[in-house]
C-alpha cells in the first residue's frame, strides 16, 4: 500500500510562527522534537516529519479503515545516513511501519510512503507545480481536479495507455484509478495543498518505468 502527502514551503498555512509549542507537543514526541531543534533548518525539518506521518497514515488507513489519524501516535525514524529516506512506525503497534521517501519537487516536500509492497509492484508518481490564479484554479475544486489531471497523464505515460482512458473516482473517501469501467489493478493516493498537487500509485502492471516525476 502507498501514500503521499505534498506540502508547500511557501504557503502561509507552512509558516511555523504562526503556530503555537502546543502544537509541536501534540503533532510529536519527544525524540522527534528534539530532532527538529537540532536541525540546520527546523521549519523544513518540522514539515517533513509532519508529511511522512500523513503518507504513512495514508497506507496504513487503507487496510484499517478505522486507523485515526492521531500524529503523536505515529513516530518517523531518521534514516542514519540518508537524508531522503525515513521509517514510520506506530507507537501503539510497532509491528505496524512505513518506509518512507522524500522527493524533490521545487519548493515543496512530496513525502511517499510504501507499505508490504507486494513482489514486483512498481510505483508511478509525480508532483507538479500549479498557477493557483490561473483561469481554471480559481475555484476550491481546482487543486484536486489538477491533481486527478495528473494521475492519467503519469500514470498514462507510465503504462503506455491512452490518458483518456484513465479516470480517478472516488470509493468511500478512497481514490481508485479507473480504465474505462474497470479499476486498474493497484492502489492510489493523491495530496494537494498550495501551489503543487502529487499522486503515488503502486501497480503490478508493467510500467516503461518504476519511478516518474513531474514537475
Amino acid at each position: 500500500m502507498v501514500g503521499n502527502d505534498v506540502i508547500d514551503l511557501l504557503d502561509g498555512d507552512a509558516d511555523l510562527t504562526s503556530y503555537s509549542e502546543r502544537f509541536l507537543e501534540r503533532a510529536f514526541t519527544r525524540r522527534e522534537r528534539c530532532r527538529i531543534e537540532a536541525a540546520r533548518d527546523p521549519a523544513l525539518c518540522t514539515w517533513r516529519h509532519w508529511a511522512a506521518k500523513e503518507a504513512a497514515w495514508k497506507a496504513m488507513s487503507k487496510t484499517r479503515p478505522s486507523l485515526i489519524f492521531s500524529p503523536s501516535l505515529l513516530e518517523v525514524e531518521a534514516h542514519p545516513t540518508d537524508l531522503d529516506a525515513a521509517r514510520v512506525r506506530s507507537l501503539k503497534d510497532p509491528a505496524l511501519a512505513c518506509e518512507i521517501r522524500f522527493l524533490k519537487a521545487g519548493s515543496s516536500i512530496h513525502a511517499l510512503a510504501q507499505e508490504d509492497a507486494e513482489g514486483g509492484a512498481r510505483v508511478v508518481h509525480a508532483c507538479e507545480r500549479f498557477d493557483p490564479e490561473g483561469p481554471d484554479t480559481r475555484d476550491p475544486g481546482a487543486p484536486s481536479r489538477i491533481a486527478r489531471r495528473l494521475v492519467c497523464r503519469s500514470v498514462a505515460a507510465a503504462l503506455g495507455i491512452d490518458a483518456a482512458q484513465l479516470e480517478v473516482r472516488r470509493q468511500g473517501r478512497v481514490p481508485v484509478l479507473f480504465r474505462g469501467s474497470e479499476p486498474l489493478l493497484g492502489n492510489l493516493s493523491i495530496a494537494h495543498h498550495g501551489r503543487f498537487a502529487g499522486f503515488a500509485f503502486e501497480t503490478l502492471l508493467a510500467c516503461r518505468t518504476s519511478f516518474r516525476e513531474a514537475g
